[in-house]
């Protein structure tokens, strides 16, 4: 679960670099509103260290521009300014900072930030796919998130949660966690419902609410 992560964190920092810049700042005037600075920290589960280098991410909006600083576990260890400088230059960031700490500070604007994020949700939804009917979870039929990722329903071919689907709970909370992270937003509880296909019946559902 941990690889199938990493994997979703590189794909969305390659799209940062790789893909926002195909909009200028004049092709989409955004709605002004209220400054807002979000600190977020991950819920704590068995992938410690990925949520660690989560809570590390800083995300500020701004009234035309996001901020967006990437911790220094999500670098490559050889990076310098002046590559951050041609990436800003190529691909029409505001900015690029190397932080003495390694990690990136990106200033960019609200239109390249929303890029990003549909980066995001499109390799967390190639990800639920990927585990339908797989060999680690072959009870599972369909897996259905709602637009924010803060409600899962797991259809099942049985009657029970087996051990490797109540694992995968914590990847959903994962999931759900990172992208609010990057998103600036916060969320009060992720809910995960495990549904049987015969019935069509809730057989258990967990909250991330409920952890410690």
């Amino acid at each position: 679960m941990k690889r199938i992560i990493c994997v979703i964190l590189s794909a969305s920092l390659a799209l940062l670099l790789c893909a926002c810049g195909k909009q200028e700042d004049s092709e989409n005037t955004p709605t002004p509103q209220p400054n807002e600075t979000v600190s977020p920290s991950a819920e704590p589960t068995q992938e410690s260290d990925s949520l660690d280098a989560l809570g590390k991410i800083d995300v500020e909006s701004n009234l035309f521009d996001v901020t967006l600083t990437i911790p220094a576990e999500y670098m490559d260890e050889d990076t310098t300014q002046e590559q951050l400088n041609e990436d800003a230059k190529q691909k029409g960031f505001k900015s690029v900072t190397l932080n003495e700490d390694g990690s990136a500070t990106y200033i960019m604007t609200k239109a390249q930030h929303a890029e990003m994020m549909d980066g995001m949700k499109q390799s967390i939804d190639e990800s639920l796919n990927d585990m339908v009917g797989s060999e680690d979870y072959p009870s599972i039929i369909s897996i259905e998130a709602n637009s924010d990722y803060t409600l899962y329903k797991v259809t099942l071919n049985t009657e029970e949660v087996g051990l490797y689907e109540s694992f995968a709970v914590l990847g959903f909370y994962m999931y759900s966690g990172m992208y609010h992270v990057f998103n600036g937003t916060e969320v009060d509880n992720v809910s995960v419902q495990f549904i049987s296909q015969s019935t069509g019946e809730i057989i258990e559902e967990a909250n991330s609410k409920d952890m410690n």
